[in-house]
Parts: C-alpha cells; sequence; structure tokens
C-alpha cells in the first residue's frame, strides 16, 4: 500500500492530466453516449483516483492512450519508467500484431 502522507492530487487536476493523456473518443467522447453513462469521464477519473489512493500510481492502457502507448503515472502525476511509456510487443499470438 502507498504511503500517501495525506498528499492527493484534486480530481480537477487528474481530471485534466487525464483529458491530456486519453483519446477524446475513449474519455470525454463517451459522455450522453447512448452505450455509456451521463459522466463515463468522471467515472474514469474517480476510478483512476481509486487506484493513486490504494497503490500510488495508477495506468492508462494504450487502447486509452492518445499516442497508442501505455502509461504509468504516480500520485504527483509523473508519468513513471525510463520511456515514460509501456512498451507493449506485438507478438503473432494474439491481435496486436495485426494493427501495429
Amino acid at each position: 500500500m502507498a504511503d500517501l502522507r495525506g498528499i492527493m492530487v484534486s480530481f480537477y487536476s487528474l481530471y485534466a492530466f487525464i483529458k491530456k493523456h486519453y483519446r477524446h473518443s475513449r474519455f470525454e467522447g463517451r459522455n450522453n453516449d447512448k452505450y455509456w453513462s451521463d459522466e463515463y469521464s468522471k467515472r474514469i477519473v474517480i476510478s483512476h483516483m481509486e487506484s493513486l489512493c490504494k497503490y500510488g500510481k495508477s495506468y492508462i492502457s494504450r487502447h486509452e492512450c492518445n499516442i497508442g502507448q501505455g502509461l504509468c503515472f504516480d500520485i504527483n502525476l509523473n508519468v513513471l519508467g525510463d520511456n515514460n511509456v509501456i512498451d507493449y510487443p506485438s507478438n503473432a499470438g494474439n491481435l496486436t500484431h495485426i494493427l501495429n
């Protein structure tokens, strides 16, 4: 469990961070859509907030990420990792090799 020492990013700062890194179609583009809830993007932010509280970090998958690569970020909204992204290798054992 992460030691947060009472420090937590605000909902609005996290919302802006996620909006910057998410594909629109996977975030605000789903608000008011007939298949998703009216406040879909807020629910995504709440989910990331819960992950930050519990683990001290959260992940954005390559499917949601606007650059097509996953990333991990911490409670201070720093992107973590050597290359600042998570590398998903393509291999012929799954469908990712078709899309890459």
